[in-house]
């Protein structure tokens, strides 16, 4: 694992740390407009993403995000032969994350997908735990990589009312209190996370039986950009490459 970005850097250097890290914030927050602007322009994923023989990868972005938020991943996965299938029925994922995982079932189900693999960012991992806790998704999700996902919940939580979309995250909230159940596939998780995420600010640790990583990045999206995560991504799904994609007449 990457040390946080403070401990990476000699002591005396807070300064430049914090430099760095407001250089990387403004840096996500121009890549987060453009990323809104090109959902205004064009909500829809490009037609070529449907193509290719390998496991399907289902997109699961965070709140208020789209899949745009996670172009850069899935076009490189599918670059290497990854279908990829979005759910634009979450609309900004502000329900509840059981809530979430139903909907993104019906979404499998549509496509008659019988084995795939999950992607997802921020809330979206917690989606996929949801998902994993049922039957269908146990028996369905072959691996799950997730991104800046706070799996204990995120202290920013306790600023906002508990019923909010970001109250929902704050730690004492029932999704996190509750238990996964003693069959629970850790083992299928890659929980990945930067060494500075200002929206996450909590524990991104998911169980001693999941895989977690800390990539030399900063922030909460940015990271998604990070040719890194990509090939993490990538080396992830590679176990499952000889896997051919269900056929699909939708």
């Amino acid at each position: 694992m990457a040390a946080p970005v403070f401990q990476q850097l000699p002591e005396g250097s807070a300064l430049p740390a914090v430099a760095q890290i407001l250089r990387a914030l403004a840096r996500e927050g121009c890549q987060d407009l453009a990323d809104t602007v090109t959902t205004w322009k064009d909500p829809r994923p490009p037609q070529r993403w449907r193509q290719g023989n390998l496991i399907p990868v289902v997109a699961i972005p965070g709140i208020n995000e789209s899949w745009i938020s996670l172009r850069p991943l899935l076009e490189g996965l599918n670059q290497t032969g990854h279908p990829i299938i979005t759910v634009p029925q979450l609309g900004r994922s502000i329900a509840e994350p059981q809530r979430l995982a139903q909907i993104v079932q019906g979404q499998v189900n549509f496509h008659a997908l019988d084995r795939y693999a999950i992607v997802a960012h921020s809330k979206g991992g917690l989606v996929a735990r949801a998902l994993l806790r049922t039957s269908a998704g146990k028996a369905q999700v072959a691996k799950v990589v997730t991104v800046g996902t706070p799996y204990a919940g995120s202290p920013w939580g306790y600023i906002f009312p508990a019923g909010s979309q970001i109250g929902r995250l704050r730690p004492t909230a029932t999704f996190f209190t509750s238990t996964d159940g003693p069959d629970f596939p850790y083992h299928r998780f890659l929980a990945i996370s930067s060494s500075f995420d200002h929206k996450l600010l909590g524990d991104s640790f998911l169980d001693p039986k999941a895989q977690h990583l800390t990539v030399p990045a900063l922030g909460h999206t940015l990271p998604l950009h990070d040719p890194q995560v990509l090939k993490i991504a990538r080396n992830a799904l590679g176990q499952l490459l000889a896997e051919k994609a269900p056929r699909s007449e939708n």
